[in-house]
């Protein structure tokens, strides 16, 4: 390989109006990730609807669209910091949702690998005052380990929560508080000097 540029098309190309934006009408946020089967899952924040919502797609190997933008979200508040994992021959999307008065959980969608249908809505998978925000996740037996880091808030320090979720869309939850020592990082809570609570049964997606 030579570092040339092998292909480019635009991926997120549609009619744009700025009448009606209440944010500047843009796409960030954009994650990839090869499925095996000659194939690119696109995952990004779009305001393209005058919010910031999470859109998914899917392109082959010259770049063509042969799975059309879904929308994910649904929620009055921006979405944002989409990840991608797949496990079990399904596609998981895990992303920032930010509430409508202030703070934001982490929800986690579950979407069928061969033609990104949604197998299991976007839920949140733990509810909590602070900001959760980057969330990143590993593939672990038939669902995911995902993990992300909550700000500090109302004297509590800043935190990194774990949720266990599997393939029938239940879910556990810890959360490993950070040192006063350290920042926050988006590294495996695993990687990190934690202390680690008792764990806690969150919500499930059904």
């Amino acid at each position: 390989a030579d570092g040339k540029k092998m292909m480019q098309r635009p991926i997120t190309k549609i009619r744009r109006s700025q009448k009606k934006q209440r944010i500047p009408n843009e796409v960030f946020d954009v994650k990839v990730l090869p499925d095996g089967k000659g194939n690119i899952i696109i995952a990004w924040s779009d305001s393209r609807d005058g919010n910031l919502e999470i859109y998914v797609a899917r392109v082959n190997k010259v770049l063509t669209k042969n799975v059309v933008d879904k929308r994910l979200s649904t929620t009055p508040g921006a979405s944002t910091e989409a990840h991608l994992t797949i496990v079990a021959g399904h596609v998981y999307v895990a992303w920032s949702e930010g509430a409508a008065t202030a703070g934001a959980d982490v929800h986690l969608a579950q979407l069928l690998l061969t033609s990104l249908k949604v197998t299991q809505p976007a839920k949140s998978m733990y509810r909590s005052q602070a900001h959760s925000r980057t969330p990143q996740m590993t593939p672990a037996k038939d669902g995911v380990v995902l993990w992300w880091v909550e700000e500090e808030t109302d004297g509590k320090p800043a935190a990194v929560r774990m949720v266990t979720v599997d393939g029938s869309a239940s879910a556990t939850a810890s959360r490993a508080v950070v040192s006063a020592a350290e920042r926050p990082s988006t590294r495996s809570p695993a990687a990190s000097r934690c202390s680690t609570n008792n764990l806690a049964r969150a919500r499930p997606w059904t």
